[in-house]
């Protein structure tokens, strides 16, 4: 899975959002713990464990859902995209390994993780459906920890899952207005599922927020994931961006 949202990144204007009342910064743990489980438990080919805590202190761990896949021969509908990055494709290989993570909120100690997630989705995995010059334009270099947390400390709701070692492998951030400004995966996540845990999860905190409406600009590769979970394309928006052409999809669902 690569980038959800296309923008210039350097833009300082695109940084800084109202902060939000402390209360939409709440997610309804339990409706996000039963939704994660549901889900799972629906493709009757995976073994789910789920589990939640909570606390009310502000940025603290507010939702936490496990979910283990265990070894078949048959795929859940995530993995059966195979996808090409850096000259290696992340299919599955007959069989479902074990993929383990953690949905939680952002915190501080995160930014360097998110900020390597970012970066390494644009140059790796977005290399499916853009070329090397293109990349290069969309994210010309790392971003610092310091600057990541400027923009995911800026009010915003961010979600990261993280693996058992404790890695962040995918993002994805909600803005008050119901704007998804980024949704990325590493490339070692990517086409397992991970995604769309973390979009199900945003998606939840949106109903809960009674955010009635997602919209977000939506790579290429982003726009085949956005329209398998509602999405509508409503424009083509093509841009020049660091004298290179490049082009995104504004895209919108409307939570019923």
């Amino acid at each position: 899975m690569a980038a959800a949202a296309l923008t210039p990144a350097s833009s300082p204007s695109s940084l800084v959002r109202p902060d939000r009342p402390e209360q939409n910064q709440t997610i309804s743990a339990q409706a996000a713990a039963t939704r994660e489980c549901a889900q799972a438990q629906s493709r009757q080919v995976w073994s789910t464990f789920c589990s939640l805590s909570a606390d009310s202190s502000p940025g603290a761990l507010l939702a936490a859902v496990k979910l283990r896949a265990a070894r078949t021969s048959a795929v859940p509908p995530d993995l059966t995209e195979s996808r090409q990055a850096g000259g290696r494709a992340w299919g599955p290989a007959g069989s479902v390994r074990v993929v383990e993570v953690t949905i939680r909120t952002y915190e501080r100690r995160d930014a360097a993780g998110v900020a390597d997630v970012f970066y390494r989705s644009v140059r790796e995995v977005a290399l499916s459906d853009y070329t090397p010059e293109q990349v290069r334009a969309w994210v010309p270099g790392r971003w610092d920890a310091e600057r990541e947390h400027r923009r995911s400390g800026d009010g915003r709701l961010v979600l990261v899952a993280e693996d058992e070692p404790g890695h962040v492998v995918a993002f994805i951030d909600l803005e008050p207005d119901g704007h998804i400004d980024r949704l990325f995966s590493a490339p070692e996540a990517a086409g397992r599922g991970v995604a769309s845990r973390l979009y199900d999860a945003i998606e939840t905190a949106a109903r809960a927020q009674a955010i009635q409406r997602l919209i977000t600009e939506a790579s290429e590769p982003a726009r085949r994931f956005f329209e398998r979970k509602g999405f509508t394309v409503l424009e083509r928006q093509d841009m020049t961006l660091r004298g290179v052409p490049i082009h995104n999809y504004r895209m919108a669902k409307t939570l019923g």
